[in-house]
C-alpha cells in the first residue's frame, strides 16, 4: 500500500524502492541462492493492475503502458546488476514471463510455420504479451504498438539485461486467447480447464520453439499446469484430466529438446492448491489438494504419476 501510495509502478521511485530490497535480499540469502527471478509475469500484474483494472490497483489507464513499461525495465535493469555484485554464490539470472505462441495451422507447412512465427511477435497477444516485454530487456531493442505505444531503442539500450535465462509460465496456445486469439474456433468442442483454458500440448513446444529461436537463451519453464474442480472421495483425487494434461505438456517440452532447445528444468505449478489472484481460491492448480477449512492435505493421482515421471527422468514421455 504505502508503494502504491507513493505512485506504484507508474513512479520512479519505486526503482530505488525495489533495488533497496533486491540488495537486502541478496545480501541475506545469495549464499544459499543459485536460480534468481527479478520478476514474475510482468504483462501481468502491469497491464492487469495498471490498465484493465482486474488485480491491485484497479486502475484502467491504457495510455499509461509506456510509463509503467519503463520504470519496470529500469528497475529490473538494476536488479540484475545488484545480483551480480552482490550474490555470494555465482547466480544464474533471469525473469519469467507469463508466454505462449500460435500453434501453426498446418505444423508441417515451412509458410504455416513462419506465419505462426510472425504472429507469435508482432500481432495480438504476441506483441503486446512476448515483444513488448521481451525485445528491449532480452535484446536491447526497441518496439511500438498500435501507434501510440512507444519504447525507443536509446531506452531499450539503457534496460537490457544480462540474463542467463528467460523463465517460462506456460499455460495456454494464443490461437485460443479471448483477445486476439482465432474467433472461429469453438471453444466448446475442446478441453478446457477449470479456468476455461484450452489444453493442448503442442502450444509447450511452439513456444519453446519460437522464443528459443528469438531470443537464444536457455529456458527454465516457472509455471505450467491446469486448474481443475478437484473433490476428494475416499481419501484420494481421481484428476486424470491432469495426469493427461501433464503428459502432453511434457512429450512436448521433450520433443522441443530433442530439436534442440535447451531448457534448464521444469516446475509444475503447483505443489499444493494455493490463492488464485483475482479467481481466489476456487481454482485448484495443485499436485496436492487443501481443505482450506480444516488445511488437511490429500495427494492427488497426479502427484504420484509426477513422482514416476521424475524417478523414470521422463523415459515413458
Amino acid at each position: 500500500m504505502w508503494v502504491n501510495e507513493k505512485g506504484g509502478w507508474l513512479s520512479n521511485t519505486t526503482i530505488d524502492d525495489f533495488v533497496f530490497y533486491v540488495e537486502a535480499v541478496v545480501k541475506r540469502l545469495s549464499d544459499r541462492v543459485r536460480y534468481w527471478i527479478t520478476f514474475n509475469e510482468p504483462q501481468c500484474f502491469l497491464m492487469n493492475g495498471y490498465m484493465q483494472g482486474v488485480h491491485a490497483p484497479f486502475k484502467r489507464n491504457y495510455l499509461a503502458m509506456p510509463k509503467f513499461s519503463k520504470v519496470f525495465m529500469r528497475a529490473n535493469k538494476k536488479a540484475v546488476d545488484i545480483i551480480r555484485a552482490h550474490a555470494l554464490r555465482k547466480p544464474m539470472v533471469g525473469l519469467s514471463y507469463a508466454t505462449g505462441a500460435f500453434i501453426p495451422d498446418n505444423e508441417t507447412d515451412p509458410s504455416s510455420v513462419e506465419q505462426a512465427r510472425r504472429k507469435s511477435f508482432n500481432e495480438g497477444m504476441g506483441l503486446m504479451n512476448n515483444r513488448w516485454w521481451m525485445d528491449p530487456v532480452i535484446l536491447g531493442k526497441g518496439v511500438s504498438a498500435y501507434g501510440i505505444y512507444h519504447i525507443s531503442n536509446r531506452v531499450a539500450k539503457e534496460v537490457k539485461a544480462d540474463f542467463d535465462f528467460i523463465g517460462v509460465n506456460h499455460y495456454e496456445a494464443f490461437n485460443y486467447s479471448a483477445w486476439g486469439g482465432d474467433k472461429t474456433i469453438d471453444r466448446s468442442k475442446l478441453p478446457l480447464s477449470q479456468l476455461g483454458w484450452v489444453m493442448d500440448g503442442r502450444s509447450m513446444y511452439w513456444t519453446l520453439k519460437f522464443i528459443y529461436e528469438r531470443y537464444h537463451l536457455p529456458i527454465m519453464i516457472t509455471e505450467n499446469g491446469v486448474a481443475l474442480d478437484d473433490k476428494v472421495i475416499d481419501g484420494t483425487v481421481d484428476d486424470e484430466k491432469r495426469i493427461s494434461f501433464m503428459d502432453d505438456y511434457l512429450a512436448n517440452m521433450k520433443k522441443a529438446m530433442k530439436e534442440g532447445v535447451e531448457v534448464l528444468g521444469y516446475n509444475h505449478w503447483s505443489l499444493m492448491d494455493n490463492f488464485e489472484w483475482a479467481e481466489g481460491y476456487t481454482p485448484r492448480l495443485g499436485l496436492i489438494h487443501v481443505d482450506y477449512g480444516s488445511l488437511k492435505r490429500a495427494l492427488k493421482k497426479s502427484a504420484y504419476h509426477y513422482k514416476h515421471i521424475i524417478e523414470s527422468n521422463g523415459a515413458e514421455l
